[in-house]
Protein backbone atom coordinates (compact mmCIF):
# COMPACT_ATOMS: atom_id res chain seq x y z
CA UNK A 1 0.00 0.00 0.00
CA UNK A 2 1.29 3.43 -0.94
CA UNK A 3 2.10 5.82 1.93
CA UNK A 4 0.46 9.22 1.82
CA UNK A 5 2.40 12.42 1.21
CA UNK A 6 3.18 14.01 4.56
CA UNK A 7 4.67 17.20 3.16
CA UNK A 8 1.72 18.61 1.22
CA UNK A 9 -0.74 19.74 3.92
CA UNK A 10 -3.54 20.26 1.39
CA UNK A 11 -3.81 16.61 0.38
CA UNK A 12 -6.11 14.01 1.80
CA UNK A 13 -3.05 11.80 2.30
CA UNK A 14 -1.55 14.27 4.77
CA UNK A 15 -4.68 14.14 6.91
CA UNK A 16 -4.80 10.33 6.87
CA UNK A 17 -1.12 10.14 7.79
CA UNK A 18 -1.66 12.58 10.65
CA UNK A 19 -4.59 10.52 11.99
CA UNK A 20 -2.65 7.29 11.56
CA UNK A 21 0.26 8.67 13.61
CA UNK A 22 -2.05 10.00 16.33
CA UNK A 23 -3.82 6.67 16.83
CA UNK A 24 -0.52 4.74 16.83
CA UNK A 25 0.85 6.98 19.59
CA UNK A 26 -2.27 7.55 21.69
CA UNK A 27 -4.77 4.77 20.94
CA UNK A 28 -8.46 5.08 20.20
CA UNK A 29 -9.78 5.85 23.69
CA UNK A 30 -7.34 8.62 24.63
CA UNK A 31 -9.76 11.27 23.34
CA UNK A 32 -12.50 9.92 25.61
CA UNK A 33 -10.19 9.94 28.63
CA UNK A 34 -8.91 13.46 27.93
CA UNK A 35 -12.47 14.72 27.61
CA UNK A 36 -13.43 13.14 30.96
CA UNK A 37 -10.32 14.58 32.66
CA UNK A 38 -11.26 18.02 31.35
CA UNK A 39 -14.71 17.60 32.88
CA UNK A 40 -13.26 16.58 36.26
CA UNK A 41 -10.45 19.10 36.56
CA UNK A 42 -11.66 22.15 34.63
CA UNK A 43 -15.38 22.22 33.88
CA UNK A 44 -16.85 21.02 37.20
CA UNK A 45 -14.56 23.22 39.38
CA UNK A 46 -15.46 26.22 37.19
CA UNK A 47 -19.16 25.52 37.68
CA UNK A 48 -18.69 25.48 41.46
CA UNK A 49 -16.48 28.59 41.66
CA UNK A 50 -18.45 30.68 39.16
CA UNK A 51 -21.82 29.95 40.77
CA UNK A 52 -22.99 33.04 42.69
CA UNK A 53 -23.82 32.82 46.38
CA UNK A 54 -27.36 31.84 47.29
CA UNK A 55 -29.03 34.66 49.18
CA UNK A 56 -32.18 33.77 51.11
CA UNK A 57 -33.98 36.81 52.52
CA UNK A 58 -35.60 36.04 55.90
CA UNK A 59 -36.81 39.48 56.94
CA UNK A 60 -36.11 43.03 55.76
CA UNK A 61 -32.82 43.24 57.72
CA UNK A 62 -31.98 39.55 57.95
CA UNK A 63 -30.64 37.20 55.26
CA UNK A 64 -28.99 33.82 54.94
CA UNK A 65 -26.08 33.39 52.49
CA UNK A 66 -24.83 30.03 51.20
CA UNK A 67 -21.61 29.82 49.18
CA UNK A 68 -19.84 26.85 47.59
CA UNK A 69 -16.10 26.34 47.13
CA UNK A 70 -13.53 23.63 46.39
CA UNK A 71 -14.69 20.56 44.54
CA UNK A 72 -13.60 17.08 45.68
CA UNK A 73 -14.07 13.87 43.70
CA UNK A 74 -13.10 10.65 45.46
CA UNK A 75 -12.36 7.27 43.88
CA UNK A 76 -15.24 4.75 43.55
CA UNK A 77 -16.16 3.03 46.78
CA UNK A 78 -19.10 1.30 48.41
CA UNK A 79 -20.32 1.20 51.99
CA UNK A 80 -20.75 -2.41 53.07
CA UNK A 81 -23.49 -3.67 55.42
CA UNK A 82 -21.10 -3.40 58.38
CA UNK A 83 -20.73 0.34 57.48
CA UNK A 84 -17.11 -0.03 56.34
CA UNK A 85 -15.99 1.88 53.27
CA UNK A 86 -14.26 -0.23 50.62
CA UNK A 87 -12.86 0.85 47.27
CA UNK A 88 -14.15 -1.29 44.39
CA UNK A 89 -12.83 -2.29 40.98
CA UNK A 90 -14.73 -2.18 37.67
CA UNK A 91 -14.86 -6.00 37.72
CA UNK A 92 -16.69 -5.98 41.04
CA UNK A 93 -19.11 -3.32 39.76
CA UNK A 94 -19.91 -5.54 36.76
CA UNK A 95 -20.38 -8.71 38.82
CA UNK A 96 -22.50 -7.06 41.54
CA UNK A 97 -24.55 -4.92 39.09
CA UNK A 98 -23.28 -1.69 40.66
CA UNK A 99 -22.61 1.69 39.14
CA UNK A 100 -18.91 2.50 39.15
CA UNK A 101 -19.28 6.00 40.58
CA UNK A 102 -17.78 8.27 43.20
CA UNK A 103 -19.06 11.01 45.48
CA UNK A 104 -18.76 14.62 44.39
CA UNK A 105 -18.26 16.88 47.43
CA UNK A 106 -17.90 20.62 48.04
CA UNK A 107 -17.12 22.93 50.92
CA UNK A 108 -20.21 24.93 51.94
CA UNK A 109 -20.07 28.18 53.91
CA UNK A 110 -23.26 29.52 55.51
CA UNK A 111 -23.70 32.99 56.99
CA UNK A 112 -26.60 34.50 58.88
CA UNK A 113 -26.47 38.27 58.43
CA UNK A 114 -28.58 40.72 60.41
CA UNK A 115 -28.28 44.51 59.82
CA UNK A 116 -25.13 43.89 57.72
CA UNK A 117 -23.41 42.13 60.64
CA UNK A 118 -22.49 38.43 60.52
CA UNK A 119 -24.41 36.86 63.39
CA UNK A 120 -23.48 33.25 62.66
CA UNK A 121 -21.02 31.62 60.25
CA UNK A 122 -20.60 27.88 59.76
CA UNK A 123 -18.17 26.04 57.46
CA UNK A 124 -19.25 22.60 56.28
CA UNK A 125 -16.26 20.73 54.84
CA UNK A 126 -16.48 18.11 52.11
CA UNK A 127 -20.27 17.81 51.92
CA UNK A 128 -21.35 15.15 49.43
CA UNK A 129 -23.83 16.67 46.97
CA UNK A 130 -23.91 14.07 44.19
CA UNK A 131 -22.35 10.93 42.75
CA UNK A 132 -20.66 10.94 39.35
CA UNK A 133 -19.89 7.89 37.17
CA UNK A 134 -16.14 7.33 36.85
CA UNK A 135 -14.57 6.40 33.53
CA UNK A 136 -12.59 3.15 33.63
CA UNK A 137 -8.81 3.82 33.52
CA UNK A 138 -9.23 7.58 34.14
CA UNK A 139 -7.22 9.27 36.90
CA UNK A 140 -10.07 8.72 39.40
CA UNK A 141 -10.39 5.00 38.56
CA UNK A 142 -9.04 2.49 41.09
CA UNK A 143 -7.11 0.82 38.23
CA UNK A 144 -5.26 3.99 37.23
CA UNK A 145 -1.51 3.40 36.89
CA UNK A 146 -1.71 -0.35 37.49
CA UNK A 147 0.29 -2.79 35.37
CA UNK A 148 -1.20 -5.58 33.26
CA UNK A 149 -0.38 -8.18 35.93
CA UNK A 150 -2.01 -6.09 38.66
CA UNK A 151 -5.13 -5.74 36.49
CA UNK A 152 -5.30 -9.53 35.98
CA UNK A 153 -5.15 -10.06 39.79
CA UNK A 154 -8.33 -8.01 40.25
CA UNK A 155 -10.21 -9.72 37.39
CA UNK A 156 -9.57 -7.20 34.61
CA UNK A 157 -8.15 -7.74 31.13
CA UNK A 158 -4.52 -6.65 30.88
CA UNK A 159 -5.18 -5.09 27.44
CA UNK A 160 -8.31 -3.14 28.44
CA UNK A 161 -7.69 0.51 27.52
CA UNK A 162 -10.76 1.81 29.40
CA UNK A 163 -12.62 4.89 28.21
CA UNK A 164 -16.10 3.63 29.19
CA UNK A 165 -18.42 3.70 32.21
CA UNK A 166 -20.13 0.94 34.20
CA UNK A 167 -23.77 1.69 35.04
CA UNK A 168 -25.76 -0.92 36.98
CA UNK A 169 -23.25 -3.59 35.97
CA UNK A 170 -23.35 -2.79 32.23
CA UNK A 171 -20.58 -1.17 30.23
CA UNK A 172 -21.64 2.13 28.63
CA UNK A 173 -19.69 4.35 26.28
CA UNK A 174 -20.35 7.92 25.21
CA UNK A 175 -20.63 8.14 21.44
CA UNK A 176 -19.68 11.51 19.99
CA UNK A 177 -22.10 12.88 17.43
CA UNK A 178 -21.92 15.92 15.26
CA UNK A 179 -25.23 17.64 14.65
CA UNK A 180 -26.80 21.06 14.35
CA UNK A 181 -27.84 23.06 17.39
CA UNK A 182 -31.44 22.91 18.50
CA UNK A 183 -33.62 26.03 18.45
CA UNK A 184 -31.55 27.71 15.72
CA UNK A 185 -32.73 28.48 12.22
CA UNK A 186 -30.38 27.36 9.44
CA UNK A 187 -30.73 28.36 5.79
CA UNK A 188 -28.89 26.41 3.12
CA UNK A 189 -28.43 27.28 -0.52
CA UNK A 190 -30.64 25.50 -3.02
CA UNK A 191 -29.12 22.82 -5.25
CA UNK A 192 -29.16 23.69 -8.94
CA UNK A 193 -30.82 20.41 -9.94
CA UNK A 194 -33.66 20.86 -7.44
CA UNK A 195 -37.20 21.38 -8.77
CA UNK A 196 -38.29 23.59 -5.88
Amino acid sequence: MEKYSITDKTTEGYVFNLLDNYFKNHGFVEIQKESFETLLYRILPNIITLEPDLVVPITKNKKYIVSFSELFIDKPYIIEEDRNIRYITPYEARVRNLTYDAPLSVNINTKLIENDIIVEEINHNKVSIARIPIMVKSSKCNLYGKTGKENIKVGECSNDAGGYFIVKGNERVIVAQERLNYNNVYIFGQKKASKF
